[in-house]
């Protein structure tokens, strides 16, 4: 048996809650029209939760990260494969 840390689930999501937080959630009720048909002969629709976040402020986030700065990069690189270098990568970031 392993000897975790925290001895009950109460300890455990109390130390969750003093981690950094990134920017928030919102929620929008989202319809979904499927393809089964219901006694009417009519489409089924569904409401769910459509969990977000602003990706403006998820990129203002990371960026503000001391401990990332020397993973970012804001110039493009070349970036080669193997040995000999010969075989390029080619990517969006």
């Amino acid at each position: 048996r392993t000897r975790l840390p925290f001895h009950n689930k109460y300890k455990f999501f109390k130390e969750i809650d003093t981690l950094p937080r990134g920017p928030g959630f919102t929620c929008e009720m989202v319809s979904i029209i499927g393809n089964i048909l219901n006694a009417n002969g009519a489409q089924m629709k569904e409401e769910a939760e459509l969990w977000l976040r602003d990706p403006v402020e998820c990129v203002r986030d990371l960026m503000g990260k001391v401990t990332l700065w020397d993973a970012m990069n804001y110039q493009p690189m070349k970036v080669y494969t193997g040995e000999d270098r010969k075989t390029r990568i080619y990517n969006e970031m």
